[in-house]
C-alpha cells in the first residue's frame, strides 16, 4: 500500500511540476544592491546552460557568467554591474549572491530585463522580487514578457 501511495504521489508531482522556475531577489544593504539568485540544483544542472562548462570547471563560475549575461538591472537609467560574492546550497537549491559595484542613495526608476533559460525552455519562468527603496514588488517573467519598468 505504501508503495502505491509513493508511486501515485511521485506521478502527481511530475504532472504538476512547473516547467522551470528561478528566483531573483534584488534588495538593498548599506546603499549597495544585492541580488540573490535561487534555483533547484537538479533543474539547473539539467539545463546545461553553458556547454563549455565542463564538470572539472567551477560550476558556480559558469552559472554566474551565464546569469550576468542574460539579466540586466537598470537603476535611474544606468546599468548596474554586479560582482559575484558567494554561493551555497540549501534544501537542494543553489543560491548565488551578487553585490553591485556602485552604491545608490536614491532610486527613482527601475528596469529589469531577464532572458535566462528561455533558449532551452520556452516555458521557463523567472520570478523577480524587488525590494529597493520605495519599490516593493514581485513579478513573474516569461519569454514573451521579459521586461519590467517601474
Amino acid at each position: 500500500m505504501k508503495l502505491l501511495i509513493l508511486l501515485f504521489t511521485t506521478f502527481n508531482l511530475f504532472l504538476y511540476h512547473a516547467d522551470g522556475l528561478a528566483e531573483y531577489h534584488y534588495f538593498m544593504e548599506n546603499d549597495a544592491i544585492l541580488l540573490k539568485f535561487e534555483m533547484d540544483k537538479n533543474e539547473l544542472e539539467h539545463y546545461k546552460i553553458n556547454k563549455e562548462c565542463h564538470n572539472n570547471k567551477l560550476f558556480d563560475i559558469c552559472v554566474t557568467n551565464y546569469l550576468l549575461s542574460q539579466t540586466n538591472l537598470k537603476i535611474n537609467d544606468s546599468n548596474v554591474t554586479f560582482d559575484f560574492t558567494g554561493s551555497s546550497v540549501y534544501n537542494n537549491h543553489i543560491i548565488l549572491n551578487f553585490k553591485s559595484k556602485t552604491t545608490y542613495k536614491s532610486i527613482h526608476k527601475i528596469q529589469v530585463k531577464n532572458n535566462s533559460f528561455y533558449e532551452v525552455n520556452s516555458k521557463f519562468k523567472n520570478r523577480v522580487r524587488i525590494d529597493l527603496d520605495r519599490f516593493k514588488k514581485s513579478f513573474l517573467l516569461t519569454k514573451n514578457k521579459n521586461l519590467i519598468t517601474l
